[in-house]
């Protein structure tokens, strides 16, 4: 089966979302019955959209996220042609798999990503209910 990766928010399924997670590893037996989406920063994203997602499973997974954040291209084409132009997702995909566990600071775990245009995409871990620092 050829999974539809998501190229705008309402694309995020919960067919899509079990996939990204089984694939990064996260869930193993569950699946996601429903999800419900909250686009953060409305209007602010330059190089991406973010979209927090709240996760209801199918059935209890010990470690199974109760939301996540997932980063998608953003719907302008001239923001989309300066991402590529930066190759801003490649670069965000390669901080979190080869700098990010260096860092001295928190940062949210990659759970999944896609480095495939026009669908590039950033499953992570959703930190809103830390405190942000200074």
């Amino acid at each position: 089966m050829k999974i539809h990766h998501p190229i705008h928010p309402n694309e995020i399924t919960p067919e899509w979302l079990t996939y990204a997670l089984r694939a990064g590893g996260v869930i193993k037996k569950a699946s996601i019955k429903n999800l419900k989406r909250e686009i953060l920063g409305s209007g602010k994203g330059f190089l991406s959209s973010a979209v927090r997602v709240n996760i209801e499973y199918d059935k209890v997974e010990w470690n199974a996220p109760k939301s996540v954040v997932v980063k998608i291209e953003p719907e302008s084409k001239a923001q989309q042609d300066i991402g590529y132009q930066l190759h801003a997702f490649q670069r965000e995909i390669r901080f979190y798999k080869e700098v990010a566990r260096n860092a001295p600071i928190r940062l949210p775990i990659l759970y999944f990503s896609v480095d495939e245009p026009p669908a590039y995409s950033i499953v992570m871990e959703d930190l809103s209910s830390f405190t942000p620092g200074d």
